[in-house]
């Protein structure tokens, strides 16, 4: 495992491995790695489907052309995904030289496979899976951006004689615009800043709800996607968070005594950015006091106990509704967003308080200096929401 890095296919090819093409670089990832990942990441890799080489077809074998899958995808944000995953499964399940927090034997890797969600309305006995498997909130944004030039831009005459079929060609002054403003909306990290405007404009109950309940189990409300970036060519930016499901499960070792002396506690992954903590460190460990804060002692159906605090287990349990089934909610979105200016702007446009809240530190320092320009903007938001698990073996790519 390590950093990507541009690979003959040769190199890698097996009966075990995939090699990803992700726009020029080479992945090369563990078929059972690829295969464990949440579904809206594979929808989103592969929108058509994928068709994997059969490993027993002896013909696949070495570095030919078949063994290798191009893909149209951001290969950083897979890796982002895939280190995620890996560190949770490092904290949970451990490593061969230091234990995770989960002590116990561990159930069937196919059990929430086999476990209706929805049986016995979320009753005692779907309790179960979540004593012993570590859930992954995996929450992403796909936003296409659309600008509404100002008046005063010059635009490219179209000739009478064009051919009304073609789209008449760009203007530099346009091109520009397009790119400031696809900087300035990347500038625009807080994660529930656009779905908190919706619920102030329309007073909308069901999305407020979908913020509380994130919230309370892994978000904080002004947490940061984990990873953002631009599409290239494409008016569009693609964003990622991950968080482990709080579950209101305390494991063994969490609790002191519970751990060998000699194995500290693991620090827990974050795959948000959080103010006070590095993303790349993750949340720094502390050993939990035994109070009663965490809840009751509870048979954890294989002969052992845990401490589980009820309340905090009743609402994990609503989101296992997304369990390996994507949610999308899409919607449009207009705003003002301010773009650098080359000239000093003397004049100055009232901005809604709300409008001003919603921009970035950079947004308003170009506003207040007057060396920005306020460009309308039409933006439509498609955010996926799922929980995932993380997997039980430890997670290859290179």
């Amino acid at each position: 495992m390590g950093d990507l890095a541009t690979q003959p296919a040769g190199d890698y090819a097996s009966a075990s491995r995939i090699i990803l093409d992700l726009r020029g670089i080479c992945f090369v990832i563990d078929r059972e790695t690829l295969m464990s990942l949440p579904e809206s990441i594979l929808l989103c890799l592969f929108p058509n489907g994928l068709m994997l080489p059969d490993p027993a077809d002896e013909s696949n074998e070495g570095g030919e052309e078949g063994q290798v899958v191009y893909v149209d995808s951001d290969a950083q944000c897979l890796q982002f995904v895939l280190t995620f995953f890996r560190r949770a499964q490092e904290y949970f399940y451990g490593t061969d030289t230091t234990p995770g927090i989960y002590q116990g034997p561990g159930l069937n890797p196919n059990y929430f496979d086999m476990a209706d969600p929805m049986a016995n309305g979320f009753g005692q006995s779907f309790h179960l899976p979540l004593f012993h498997k570590q859930a992954v909130i995996v929450l992403r944004e796909e936003l296409e951006y659309f600008t509404i030039p100002p008046a005063s831009m010059k635009t490219t005459p179209v000739p009478p004689s064009a051919n009304p079929n073609v789209p008449p060609p760009v203007a530099p002054e346009l091109t520009k615009l397009k790119d400031a403003c696809g900087d300035t909306l990347l500038l625009r990290r807080h994660i529930f800043t656009a779905l908190q405007r919706n619920v102030n404009k329309e007073n909308n109950l069901a999305e407020q709800h979908l913020i509380d309940m994130l919230c309370m189990s892994g978000f904080e409300p002004d947490d940061l996607w984990g990873y953002r970036a631009r599409e290239p060519s494409r008016c569009g930016i693609i964003s990622t968070a991950l968080v482990l499901l709080k579950t209101g499960v305390t494991h063994a070792g969490e609790l002191p005594g519970g751990r060998p002396s000699n194995a500290p506690l693991p620090p827990r992954p974050i795959g948000v950015q959080r103010q006070g903590i590095d993303m790349e460190k993750g949340i720094p460990p502390t050993m939990l006091a035994d109070t009663g804060d965490m809840g009751d002692w509870v048979d954890d159906g294989q002969g052992g106990v845990l401490r589980v605090n009820q309340q905090q287990l009743s609402t994990t349990q609503k989101l296992l509704l997304f369990w390996r089934k994507p949610a999308r909610k899409c919607w449009w979105d207009g705003m003002d967003i301010v773009v650098p200016s080359a000239q000093r702007r003397s004049e100055r446009r009232t901005v809604a308080p709300a409008a001003l809240a919603a921009m970035s530190p950079q947004e308003r320092a170009w506003l207040e200096q007057g060396q920005g320009m306020l460009v309308r903007v039409w933006v439509r938001r498609v955010w996926t929401l799922e929980v995932s698990l993380v997997p039980t073996k430890a997670v290859g790519y290179r």
